[in-house]
């Protein structure tokens, strides 16, 4: 056997006793199948509550693609963490600064009840263009804190399913 030959058979050899042992990595998910439910989604501002209740539709959503979702499985519980607003394409007009765009960011978690279980902090982002009116940027801006919501959501399902 040539020594190249040997390292990668040791590589081989080391790979199947580390996944025969139970070795899991720190952020791979609840093991096995989970079947999850949406205990409850939570903002601390009520302000943002409507964006808990796009982040538990986004995470039913995904949960039900994957086949978790189940009225009798463990509790997820979700937070916002913090809504973030940050001007898109800066330019100067009129001698004053402006923003050509906002990038909406919603910040979000998951826990799983009875268990030690819980995600990251997840971000997802939305980006708009600022409007001529005020009441059109502000229904555009209020659609796109409550589709990063719901893309936060998925992500935070996925987080809790092991899922990239």
């Amino acid at each position: 056997m040539t020594v190249v030959n040997r390292r990668g058979a040791l590589i081989t050899l080391g790979g199947a006793l580390i996944v025969g042992c139970g070795y899991r990595p720190l952020k791979s998910g609840l093991a096995g199948n989970p079947r999850l439910r949406v205990a409850s989604s939570v903002a601390r501002v009520a302000s943002l509550q409507a964006l808990g209740e796009e982040l538990a539709t986004g995470a039913r959503a995904e949960l039900a693609r994957y086949e978790a979702l189940s009225p009798s499985g463990l509790p997820l519980h979700l937070e916002v963490v913090r809504l973030e607003e940050v001007g898109e394409g800066d330019g100067v007009a009129s001698d004053l600064p402006s923003a050509r765009g906002v990038r909406v960011r919603v910040v979000a978690r998951g826990r799983i009840e009875g268990g030690d279980y819980e995600t990251e902090d997840l971000e997802a982002s939305e980006v708009l263009a600022t409007g001529s009116s005020p009441t059109s940027f502000e229904v555009a801006r209020s659609a796109a804190a409550r589709s990063a919501a719901r893309k936060a959501g998925a992500l935070v399902a996925r987080a809790v399913l092991g899922l990239p």
